[in-house]
């Protein structure tokens, strides 16, 4: 692994937890050390909160199930590559962040939206159209649409511009 980390640089790495010469957590922490710009997308059969809270903090961009639909498996793929956040469906049972998790996770006011809302206000930062964003999150536009008014509205953004900037000026993306 070494050797293919260091000598090819992947952009983007898709890992199973259950390897059958180790172990996908660990596999992550190493691949994230030996070539730090690589993204890590886990692919496993594992639902549970507490490996997807563990392969997350080994440095993995997302966590999706083996029985997630084509479509979706293919914008996580896309979102991690873009430097994205994803937690498939079904990912932790609802609870994968707790209810402190999320606490002081993101700045004021980001704080009060939860990862995925996240992942949506970094890619209006980044610039990109509904339909872009749509694409990337396997959504709809019109679900797009109504999520980032929704979080403007929550933040006091009065645009996607303002929104933008708002998240540049706390932090939220450079």
């Amino acid at each position: 692994m070494r050797v293919v980390a260091e000598t090819h640089r992947p952009d983007l790495a898709v890992v199973d937890l259950g390897l059958p010469d180790g172990d996908g957590i660990d596999l992550t922490r190493r691949l994230r050390t030996l070539a730090p710009e690589v993204r890590v997308l886990v692919l496993t059969m594992s639902s549970s909160g507490d490996s997807a809270r563990e392969a997350l903090a080994a440095g993995a961009s997302g966590y999706v199930l083996k029985e997630t639909a084509p479509e979706v498996l293919l914008g996580a793929l896309r979102t991690v590559a873009d430097g994205g956040l994803v937690l498939g469906p079904n990912v932790g049972g609802g609870d994968l962040l707790g209810g402190d998790a999320t606490q002081g996770a993101a700045p004021a006011p980001f704080d009060r939206l939860s990862p995925r809302e996240l992942q949506l206000v970094r890619l209006v930062a980044a610039g990109r159209s509904n339909a872009e964003i749509a694409r990337r999150m396997s959504l709809a536009d019109k679900t797009v649409r109504n999520q980032v008014s929704s979080i403007m509205t929550r933040t006091g953004a009065a645009d996607r511009v303002q929104l933008a900037l708002l998240a540049r000026d706390t932090r939220l993306v450079e």
